[in-house]
Parts: structure tokens; sequence; C-alpha cells
């Protein structure tokens, strides 16, 4: 999909080139990166801090740090752990546009894993998302909001 013809890039292809040269071309020009807005996708870069809003066990909202680091169109971060104890890491993350998605993997205090599957989109500068995980065999699927600090 990035080379589709084995000789050109493709639009897509032409972002990530262009994103993974500039931060290095600004340093060679004495200037600063400017993660500005793509042309091709009209999304910033989603790197960055965040204030990542979502409801917690008894919904009301809980305010959570978000970081998230964007190379091309992958995506990886972390999320500090509700009460402290370390961070949840953001892993498989992917921009394709103004969409996203990334899977978070927690431990349950007592045993058991829980994965987060959470994917939105992009839209006035906001993350615009949904979380879909399983608790004791349930579905369970929640809306959330993400700004930058």
């Amino acid at each position: 999909s990035l080379m589709p013809d084995f000789l050109h890039l493709s639009e897509a292809g032409y972002q990530i080139w262009a994103e993974s040269l500039e931060p290095h071309l600004a340093t060679v020009l004495g200037d600063s990166a400017t993660n500005a807005t793509s042309a091709s996708t009209g999304a910033a870069s989603l790197s960055g801090e965040w204030t990542l809003t979502m409801p917690g066990p008894s919904n009301d909202p809980v305010d959570l740090a978000l970081t998230l680091k964007q190379e091309g169109n992958r995506l990886t971060g972390s999320v500090p752990r509700v009460g402290g104890g370390g961070v949840l890491e953001v892993v498989d993350g992917k921009l394709e546009g103004t969409k996203f998605s990334w899977v978070i993997h927690r431990t349950r205090e007592g045993g058991g894993k829980m994965s987060y599957r959470m994917s939105g989109e992009v839209k006035d500068g906001q993350l615009n998302g949904k979380t879909e995980t399983e608790m004791d065999g349930n579905p369970i699927s929640n809306k959330w909001t993400a700004k930058r600090k």
C-alpha cells in the first residue's frame, strides 16, 4: 500500500517519508520541527501529552495522562495505572488518515488480564474514541475523549 506500482510512493508513503525527514531537516536548517498538520490526512501529529477522560467504575469521569508518540502511521505511548503502580503501554497503535487504534493490556489485581481495544478519530484537535474490553466474560464498551495538555 505504500508503493503500489513498486516504484513510486503512495500518498501515505510520502507522508511517512516526510514526517521522518522533517525533524532532521529542521535540525540542519537550525529550525524547530513543526509537528504541523498533514496536508494529506488533515490530521495533526498525535505525538505529545494528552488528558484522557473516560468513565470510571461508577461512571464518574476519570482523567488520565496519556502520552503518545507517532512515527509515520505507527503509535506507541503509555498511560499511568490508576492509583499508581506503574504504567500501561500503548501497543499495536496505528493512525490511518484521521482514524486511530491501539491496545492496552492490564493485569488485574487478584490475577487475570484485560485488553482494552481503543479506537476513534481525530477531530478538531481532539481524540474521540471508544474502548472495548471484556470483564468476567461480559463485553464492556465506553466512549472517551482526549485533549492536548
